[in-house]
C-alpha cells in the first residue's frame, strides 16, 4: 500500500485509524451511558500507557495503542455480525 502521498507510514496509518475508532466507540459509550462499553474502551487505552514503558514505547503512543486494539475489536465485529 503506498501512501506516500499522506507522508505516512502504513502502520501508522492502521494505528491511527484503530484509534479513531476506538475514541469514537468510547466517546458513543459515554453519549449513551452505557458505562461497561465506555469502562472496557478506556481501560485498553490506561494499559497500552502502562505496558508501553516497558517495551520502548512513550505512553502516548501506548495509549493510542491501547486504543486502535479496541478499535480493531470493534472493527472486526461489525465486519462479522
Amino acid at each position: 500500500m503506498d501512501l506516500s502521498i499522506l507522508g505516512i507510514e502504513p502502520v501508522t496509518a492502521l494505528l491511527l485509524t484503530g484509534f479513531v475508532i476506538g475514541f469514537v466507540e468510547l466517546a458513543k459509550a459515554l453519549y449513551d451511558k452505557e458505562w461497561r462499553k465506555a469502562i472496557v474502551i478506556a481501560v485498553a487505552g490506561v494499559a497500552g500507557g502502562i505496558i508501553a514503558p516497558f517495551i520502548g514505547l512513550s505512553i502516548v503512543i501506548g495509549i493510542v495503542a491501547g486504543f486502535a486494539a479496541s478499535g480493531a475489536v470493534t472493527l472486526v465485529q461489525n465486519i462479522g455480525g
